[in-house]
């Protein structure tokens, strides 16, 4: 799926540790893949002022890599956070559902 420019941007530049300003990628994560899809179906996602940081919750952070990472294109070769088992910062759509997961404004079943 391609990123939507606006949508992009903001969840990127406010949640994405790799970001680059200049770079305009057309592929995007599964995690911004998702949150696109939430934001289609209507729901209102805060793509400001949630935070920056994946919870501590475990349970939150294996759901999230059970459901989102494992169908990302750069899970394999390009997600540091996936090949360094969860040691460098996760991409921006993770973090952003982590945030909304952990204070229950989605489900599990949202992410499906």
């Amino acid at each position: 799926m391609k990123k939507d420019p606006t949508t992009g941007e903001t969840l990127c530049r406010n949640f994405c540790a790799y970001y680059k300003p200049a770079k305009k990628e057309e592929l995007a994560c599964r995690g911004f893949v998702v949150v696109q899809r939430l934001i289609e179906k209507g729901r209102a996602v805060p793509l400001v002022g949630t935070g920056s940081a994946v919870p501590r919750d475990s349970a939150t952070r294996e759901s999230l890599m059970r459901h989102v990472c494992k169908e990302c294109d750069f899970r394999e070769a390009d997600c540091d956070f996936i090949l360094t088992e969860g040691k460098a910062p996760a991409c921006g759509g993770f973090v952003l559902l982590s945030y909304l997961l952990s204070n229950g404004e989605i489900t599990i079943k949202d992410l499906q």
